[in-house]
């Protein structure tokens, strides 16, 4: 057989060769699912697993639906996605924050939650009515359940940022707090006299369960910062309490 008909039929083998493997390889990333492994940039450390609170995979199921994500659920409800997707770390970045962002998932739910959202500069909060912040609130008694709206938060933000910062100079266990630090949520009444007042909850955020966040008055009994409160009299527009749940009155 002459040489150049050898060179010939081994090119063509070699060409369809790889064919071949480029068309498993093509079949493999796209029809092979693997469990989704949340996954972050650090400057430092590099593309690293964070923790990730409890119902991550529920918000994440959220995020894939809403981002039009290829997806499986597998024994465990949690997410199986390409492989193709998880091989792009970029992509898996922005998943997994959007999934631990209670904004975004807030505004993609499709659920009727017992709260609305209010945000502005350096807060965001979440307001709920007398049902979901029962037993959690001072006071509660015959107390009358008010309508809080956006401008009452802000100026409820207000009136906390202002004297609350007062009380970081007298308490040096609250030096190191910055309240952008931290969620909000909010339950406003009225007194018998005809103050309307506050409560104001603040969770720190890198501890917050987006569900938990959304769905009711959180507690950490844990007597250290992760957890603060206030009552914010909207009437006289002053701070009546701030602190921890253990130190609460401060």
């Amino acid at each position: 057989m002459p040489k150049k008909r050898i060179l010939k039929i081994s090119i063509i083998a070699s060409l369809l060769a790889i064919c071949i493997a480029a068309a498993s390889w093509w079949l493999y990333i796209t029809y092979t699912y693997i469990e989704f492994a949340p996954l972050v940039f650090d400057r430092q450390k590099g593309y690293v697993t964070p923790q990730t609170a409890d119902d991550f995979y529920k918000n994440l199921r959220v995020v894939l639906k809403s981002q039009h994500i290829d997806h499986k659920l597998n024994v465990l409800d949690h997410p199986l996605i390409q492989f193709k997707t998880a091989s792009d770390k970029a992509l898996m970045c922005d998943l997994t924050a959007k999934a631990q962002d209670v904004v975004w998932i807030y505004n993609h739910m499709d659920e009727k939650l017992p709260s609305f959202l209010c945000e502005g500069k350096d807060y965001q909060g979440f307001v709920f009515h007398k049902e979901a912040a029962y037993g959690h609130t001072v006071e509660y008694g015959d107390i009358v359940d008010i309508e809080l709206g956006c401008k009452d938060i802000e100026m409820t933000k207000r009136v906390l940022q202002l004297q609350v910062e007062q009380i970081f100079k007298l308490h040096k266990i609250y030096a190191n707090i910055e309240l952008p630090l931290y969620y909000r949520q909010y339950f406003g009444y009225r007194r018998e006299n005809g103050n309307r007042i506050v409560y104001v909850d603040l969770v720190r955020k890198d501890i917050t369960s987006v569900s938990a966040l959304l769905n009711g008055i959180i507690r950490f009994y844990q007597g250290d910062k992760a957890n603060l409160e206030a009552k914010v009299n909207l009437t006289r527009e002053v701070v009546e309490s701030f602190g921890t749940l253990v130190d609460r009155g401060i």
